[in-house]
């Protein structure tokens, strides 16, 4: 699962912080299916923006992005699924739509496929 989260807003109210904290499951296989479908970028629809992005996050800005789709996680989101290191292995990277070398925006990370004792 891609567990996205966001933390509490300040408040003076301390009951109101709880019911402010969103959370946001996306299954593996949700992620998986993303791959080979026609990628839905939004604004990193631009290939230089999204090497950016990606140049940013860590990764080689050539990078194959084997999937990605919209989301809304407390404001708009991309979701864009990477060849992990390992064979069978994808890592699901989402980001906010402004991702770029200097500014990442990273909301959430996870690996899909990982084999335990690996």
């Amino acid at each position: 699962f891609l567990m996205i989260r966001r933390p509490p807003r300040s408040t003076h109210c301390i009951s109101s912080a709880a019911s402010d904290v969103y959370k946001r499951q996306i299954s593996g296989n949700e992620i998986t299916a993303l791959v080979g479908r026609t990628p839905t970028f939004g604004t990193l629809e631009d290939p230089a923006l999204r090497a950016s992005c990606l140049t940013g996050l860590g990764f080689p800005a050539s990078t194959p992005v084997l999937g990605a789709q919209t989301l809304d996680v407390d404001g708009p989101a991309v979701l864009m699924v990477l060849p992990a290191e390992r064979p069978g292995e994808l890592l699901a990277v989402a980001v906010r739509p402004g991702c770029s070398q200097s500014d990442p925006q990273r909301v959430a990370q996870t690996r899909i496929g990982a084999t335990p004792g690996r």
